[in-house]
């Protein structure tokens, strides 16, 4: 699989890039070796790198909205993200091809040893209709409080995930204990039917 083929760019010299100059403002604070680790798991995994304004350090916010996007496309972006400080949005609404192979390793990405996860307000994998329960399973466990956490997610959009009983109920039970969610979108989901 994909996952079990990746590991970090940067413990391969034989994929050393140098690293990007500022442009225009330049990237945000710690972006910079974020983008060298983008270009260099991109290379590794031949994927044509995104030029969006996260990939290139002038947001903080990951919008690829209806881009297309398959799993092979989020291995460099998981690889990034693990060494961004911060990121604010996450929008990979519509991108029907994104499974959870790719989908949960991005968010223990965010979750282990960076504050990405922390700093997330807006959370939208609406339409992506194959991220399966793996991916469910891992946002529950971070709308808990735990460090790492959507500890400041306030707007959530699930919207058009099938989900099964078992993880309807796990995450209406954490969106109903987390603190600052003030917006969430769930409509069909199946309303906890379950799909095969």
């Amino acid at each position: 699989s994909l996952i079990s083929d990746w590991e970090d760019p940067l413990e391969s010299s034989s994929w050393a890039l140098p690293l990007l100059p500022p442009e225009g403002g330049g990237p945000t604070l710690g972006q910079s070796g974020a983008q060298n680790t983008y270009l260099q798991a991109c290379q590794k995994f031949g994927v044509a790198p995104l030029i969006t304004p996260f990939v290139t350090g002038h947001s903080t916010s990951l919008l690829l909205s209806g881009h297309v996007l398959e799993d092979r496309h989020m291995l460099p972006i998981t690889a990034m993200t693990s060494r961004l400080e911060a990121v604010e949005e996450i929008d990979l609404a519509d991108n029907a091809r994104l499974t959870e192979k790719s989908l949960v390793p991005l968010f223990r990405a965010l979750s282990d040893g960076s504050k990405g996860a922390e700093s997330i307000v807006r959370l939208s994998l609406s339409g992506c209709v194959h991220i399966g329960q793996g991916t469910v399973a891992v946002i529950v466990s971070l709308l808990g409080t735990q460090p790492g956490g959507l500890r400041g997610l306030q707007e959530l959009n699930l919207g058009g995930v099938k989900l099964h009983m078992t993880s309807f109920v796990s995450l209406a039970s954490a969106i109903g204990r987390h603190a600052m969610l003030k917006n969430v979108v769930l409509t069909d989901t199946g309303l906890g039917q379950g799909t095969p």
